[in-house]
């Protein structure tokens, strides 16, 4: 690996922003982190804001934006036990995804369902956070189950504010439904 890689980065973050590539260190994971050699970055709202100059990156954050991406673990970190190099991941971080490299600590780290493509996969962790968190403030009742069968299967059950006397809902995903329950 090269001690150096292509980024993007922002010039003059505001209503005159340009994005222009750069040439920067490629980083060191550190105690915990992870390097992902990234396949694929989203397009988050808050790099727009930041590019904008509206939403203020936060201390010791790098020039480089992009908060959500997915790829292959590359190098890990001292006490990083829950990876290994080659592991297809994505990652919701707080800077970094505009570049061929970035580093995220292992907890901001998931595991990528075989079936999705990386750019499928870059903006699922920042949905999903969102997505159960609008849910879990909304009051209604919620529970996750992710099970593994034959293929992956995951399950979310939203039930509506006790007072609401609706029916609750469940969403599925995978390739086959389990034989039974």
């Amino acid at each position: 690996m090269t001690e150096t890689m292509a980024a993007i980065g922002v010039e003059n973050p505001g209503p005159y922003y340009r994005l222009l590539p750069a040439l920067i260190a490629r980083p060191v994971p550190g105690r915990g982190e992870v390097l992902i050699k990234v396949a694929a970055a989203g397009l988050n709202g808050a790099d727009l804001s930041q590019r904008r100059g509206i939403y203020a990156m936060p201390p010791g954050a790098s020039d480089v934006l992009g908060l959500e991406v997915s790829g292959t673990v590359a190098a890990i970190g001292e006490g990083a036990h829950t990876w290994r190099v080659g592991d297809a991941v994505c990652a919701l971080v707080v800077d970094g995804g505009y570049a061929e490299y970035m580093v995220a600590p292992q907890e901001a780290v998931a595991r990528v369902p075989a079936e999705l493509e990386s750019t499928e996969a870059a903006p699922l962790l920042c949905a999903g956070i969102t997505t159960f968190n609008a849910l879990r403030h909304s009051g209604a009742g919620i529970s996750i189950a992710e099970t593994n069968w034959d293929d992956s299967l995951a399950s979310i059950e939203v039930a509506p504010p006790r007072n609401a006397g609706a029916p609750a809902s469940t969403i599925t995903g995978g390739r086959s439904l389990p034989r039974s329950l």
